[in-house]
């Protein structure tokens, strides 16, 4: 059994300038061509005809409670989107970036899951498929937030960043063989 919440922001939050605030702990691009925007993977171009999305594969670090939260905001943080869930139950998250034209889908994925968008038998092999024998159940459970001024956007990254507390991400440049197939 796999699970991704693939969660999709477009205007207002998703904008030229936006941010994607979160407390990693390591970021891969899935390929090639995420690699090449790695250097701008937690922000966000304008709609752009031709796009080819960018998808990064992370891992996150929680609270003492096991929670983690993930935030898009605006250019001008007046506006955000945030995605608050427990690691253990999803502990994998995957940022898609598709800026394309606006008629192409211009959207931001903030995407929780059990495992990341492999196929089943890489993510069976890193022990990222959850096995359910018969009458068994999963449950995980995703809080989707707005927050419509700067004062709440202030209090949701303050949030984020006592998560991240000292922590400085690792970024690897390339796709890495434990988070996409190389």
């Amino acid at each position: 059994m796999q699970i991704l919440y693939h969660c999709n922001y477009g205007s207002p939050f998703l904008e030229d300038g936006s941010k994607l605030i979160a407390p990693i702990r390591r970021v891969a691009p899935y390929n090639s061509t995420a690699a090449e925007g790695i250097d701008s993977f937690d922000t966000f171009g304008p709609p752009e005809s031709g796009f080819v999305e960018q998808v990064y594969i992370m891992e996150l670090l929680a609270d003492s409670k096991g929670i983690t939260k993930v935030a898009l905001t605006n250019k001008d943080e007046t506006k955000a989107v945030s995605v608050s869930f427990l690691l253990r139950e999803l502990p994998c998250f995957t940022l898609w970036k598709n800026t394309a034209a606006l008629e192409d889908g211009y959207v931001a994925g903030l995407e929780p899951g059990t495992s990341f968008p492999n196929p089943k038998p890489f993510e069976r092999e890193r022990k990222r498929v959850v096995n359910l024998k018969p009458n068994e159940k999963y449950h995980s459970e995703v809080i989707l937030s707005v927050h419509l001024s700067k004062e709440e956007v202030l209090a949701v990254s303050r949030e984020i960043e006592r998560i991240r507390g000292k922590t400085k991400p690792v970024v690897f440049r390339k796709p890495v063989g434990d988070f996409s197939p190389v």
